[in-house]
């Protein structure tokens, strides 16, 4: 046991001093540990966002371009792929084809048989011209009722009508 005679002021305020000294520690150390803890929550959290923000933006990105129901792209994303098939088919001394199709008897069907029904063969004709055409192909959806087509990298006429003659 060590004993101190405290009734020196100079020993009570070195061991006040040292006491005060200690307790900042202790202190310092659970204060530093707990924000240590809380900032490691807010960067995983802070991740989680970031995550959650960029899945929802490349969602956004893909619904702004693309047409939801039968998820072609849209007006604007085939006037870029236009404007790049004409590049394309210039530079290469290559050929492309521009189809525009309009389904007939389509405002009978929504009238008649409601909008589901007209959803349904949207996604139908889709589906249909997808297995018609070739991958590198474009296909969109311009309006209601309306599509087009680029067909890529053709040599001949001949290549584009009988693509055409299968869309029949």
């Amino acid at each position: 046991a060590i004993t101190v005679n405290i009734d020196d002021d100079k020993t009570v305020m070195l061991l006040l001093m040292i006491f005060g000294s200690v307790l900042s520690i202790v202190i310092a150390s659970v204060v530093t540990i707990k924000i240590n803890h809380e900032i490691s929550n807010r960067n995983k959290i802070e991740d989680e966002l970031e995550e959650r923000v960029e899945q929802r933006t490349e969602e956004l990105t893909y619904m702004a371009s693309h047409d939801i129901l039968p998820t072609l792209p849209n007006r604007a994303v085939f006037n870029e792929q236009l404007q790049s098939s004409i590049y394309q088919a210039q530079r290469y001394q290559k050929c492309a084809a521009l189809l525009f199709l309009d389904l007939d008897g389509f405002k009978s069907i929504n009238d008649n048989l409601g909008h589901q029904a007209g959803d349904h063969v949207l996604v139908e004709v889709s589906n249909r011209l997808r297995e018609v055409i070739r991958h590198s192909d474009i296909l969109a959806r311009v309006g209601g009722d309306e599509f087009t087509i680029i067909l890529n990298n053709i040599s001949r006429e001949h290549e584009a009508t009988m693509v055409c003659n299968k869309i029949i």
